[in-house]
């Protein structure tokens, strides 16, 4: 431990820690402001919406590219998913956004996106019901469509998120 004999040298080591240790004092306030569950909220849009959002606009890349070079009604049912999961995604966007700047007085009354959300959420359940049913014949129009669909199991994670957006809304 090091010890000074001066006091001016003494004062001035403590003032320039006291002065170090407020920035991060500064950068946390708003953090220690929020509420456990906002904190937690916005984990979940870090390491869970916003990845799965990222993919799914490459896939939904994928999705109309296959949709406008080969015409055939297995790619336009895949891409009308697309359309309906792409609106689910910004649902839960724009519900996460008025839950988290505190302006969740409407949330309960917009249930289009809750509708929106439940769709969603069907469409993921029904990939994952359609990968546990029993491989089509391969090559047919039905193995095709099934390929498509069962990439939407990639979604689930964001179901967490709209349960805990749901709690989050209905818990007020």
């Amino acid at each position: 431990m090091l010890k000074f004999t001066s006091a001016t040298k003494s004062v001035a080591f403590v003032g320039t820690a006291q002065k170090a240790r407020r920035p991060l004092a500064r950068s946390l306030a708003p953090l220690m402001k929020l509420n456990p569950h906002k904190i937690i909220l916005i984990i979940e849009y870090c390491l869970i919406v916003a990845p799965i959002s990222l993919l799914f606009i490459i896939g939904f890349y994928w999705l109309l590219e296959n949709a406008f070079i080969y015409r055939s009604l297995n790619n336009m049912v895949a891409l009308f998913i697309g359309i309906l999961t792409a609106a689910s995604i910004l649902a839960i966007w724009r519900i996460g956004y008025k839950s988290l700047n505190n302006k969740n007085t409407n949330l309960n009354n917009c249930p289009y996106l809750w509708v929106l959300i439940f769709a969603g959420a069907l469409i993921v359940l029904g990939a994952v019901f359609s990968s546990l049913l029993p491989l089509s014949p391969p090559y047919s129009a039905l193995s095709d469509l099934r390929g498509k669909i069962e990439n939407f199991i990639l979604g689930f994670p964001i179901i967490i998120v709209a349960l805990h957006l749901y709690y989050e809304t209905n818990k007020r």
